[in-house]
């Protein structure tokens, strides 16, 4: 697939998500959707997430790592990783959503966190890795509040045109 989109010279891109809190028990056929914290989306017939474990948090870095492993040696030329939306990676950053009180509290720390790992694992190369992000939060009036502590973290991570070695 990556090949066929390849042609002509355009990039061929993957988007990586996880939903979080946005999914639901029928989509995940019975489980429970997970976030930050187990805090509701101000969205109707949203469920009551799970809150994630630590290691729950490692596991999903660590599953965003072998797809982009993945994405690498099935020939694509990057990944997107897609924290807005009000998806997982927006929850980590959003005062509503993220409410723990530990080492992946506060918003900006677990989200940071949870962002750069992903970058850091693997043999890119010149593959590229981009994030989306949202603007703003308009849960329980934090507008701004989860853009704020994104660009804090990106800010905080690697410098643009910076390499790292992948692990």
């Amino acid at each position: 697939m990556a090949r066929a989109m390849s042609l002509g010279g355009t990039k061929a891109i993957l988007q990586i998500f996880h939903a979080g809190r946005r999914s639901n028990t029928a989509i995940l056929r019975g489980t429970q959707p997970v976030s930050a914290s187990s805090v509701a989306a101000e969205i109707p017939g949203s469920e009551v997430p799970r809150a994630l474990s630590h290691d729950e948090i490692e596991q999903i870095i660590e599953d965003f790592a072998q797809v982009t492993r993945r994405a690498i040696q099935a020939g694509f030329d990057g990944v997107e990783i897609h924290g807005a939306n009000t998806y997982l990676i927006q929850q980590f950053f959003s005062p509503h959503s993220n409410q723990r009180t530990d080492k992946c509290g506060g918003g900006i720390s677990a989200a940071s966190h949870g962002i750069r790992l992903p970058c850091r694992r693997g043999d890119a190369g010149r593959f590229a890795v981009g994030i989306v992000a949202s603007a703003g939060d308009r849960q329980a009036g934090c507008v701004g509040a989860a853009a704020k502590g994104f660009l804090r973290a990106i800010a905080s991570g690697r410098r643009p045109g910076r390499r790292r070695q992948w692990r």
